[in-house]
């Protein structure tokens, strides 16, 4: 018996919290455990009460890579990378 549908993928989470000065940024990286992900790692800027817009995800073959091209995206939006001061800021 499957556990699991065709489409349909099983991830372990993996939290993580950024501390900085213009406020914290909590990120939730998604590790595929069973299923045919396109990536085996997902890192998604996590609001307080909702995930983020999928724009702002960051994917990878290891928690390192997902986190790494999270965080050097330069997007418009409450996530981009402020290079000024090397943090992420809003608008």
């Amino acid at each position: 018996m499957a556990i699991l549908g065709d489409d349909e993928i099983l991830a372990r989470v993996h939290r993580f919290k950024l501390f900085r000065s213009e406020g914290n940024l909590s990120i939730d990286v998604y590790e595929a455990v069973l299923g045919k992900p396109p990536h085996k790692y997902i890192a998604v800027p996590n609001l307080l009460l909702k995930e983020s817009e999928e724009t702002f995800f960051g994917v990878g073959d290891t928690k390192k890579d997902a986190l790494d091209r999270l965080s050097q995206e330069d997007k418009s939006g409450p996530y981009r990378r402020n290079r000024a001061n090397g943090g992420f800021g809003g608008e």
